[in-house]
C-alpha cells in the first residue's frame, strides 16, 4: 500500500452547451483485512448497476492490498439546469468526496473496527450509489 490508503480522479467537462461531471476513487485496504467486510459494498443493494469492483494487487515486494474502485459520472444540458446549480453540484460531489476520505483515514487508523468500517460503507453509499 503506498502513503495514503485511497486515490480519487475528477474531471469536469464543459461546453457552451452541457456540463459532466464525474469520479473515479479507489480505496485500499492491507491483504489481511476482514474478507467479511470487504465483499459487503460490491453487495450491497445500493449500488445496483454499478456496483464497486474489488480486485487484490500483489507487489513485487511488499504486501498486497485489497482495491475498492468506485465510480459515477452525471451532467445536463444548460437548458436543463443553471450555472448555479451545476456549481453546486459540483461542491457537493466535491464534499461528499472529502467525507470519503475522512472516513478512510478513520478507518486506517484501526482496520479492525466495525464501527469506522460501517461509517466508510455509509459515506461511500452517500457518495456512490446508484439511487
Amino acid at each position: 500500500m503506498g502513503d495514503v490508503p485511497w486515490y480519487c480522479r475528477g474531471k469536469i467537462l464543459c461546453s457552451v452547451s452541457n456540463y459532466m461531471l464525474s469520479f473515479d476513487f479507489y480505496v485500499y485496504f492491507p491483504e489481511d483485512f476482514s474478507s467479511k467486510k470487504i465483499i459487503r459494498p460490491p453487495e450491497n443493494p445500493e449500488f445496483a448497476g454499478l456496483p464497486p469492483e474489488l480486485s487484490y494487487e500483489q507487489p513485487l515486494s511488499g504486501k498486497g492490498v485489497f482495491s475498492l474502485a468506485l465510480s459515477k459520472g452525471s451532467g445536463a444540458g444548460w437548458g436543463l439546469k443553471n450555472y448555479d446549480e451545476a456549481a453546486s453540484r459540483i461542491c457537493q460531489e466535491i464534499h461528499w468526496n472529502i467525507e470519503v476520505i475522512k472516513a478512510m483515514y478513520d478507518l486506517e487508523r484501526d482496520y479492525k473496527s466495525t464501527k469506522e468500517f460501517n461509517q466508510l460503507e455509509t459515506v461511500l453509499v452517500c457518495s456512490f450509489a446508484s439511487g
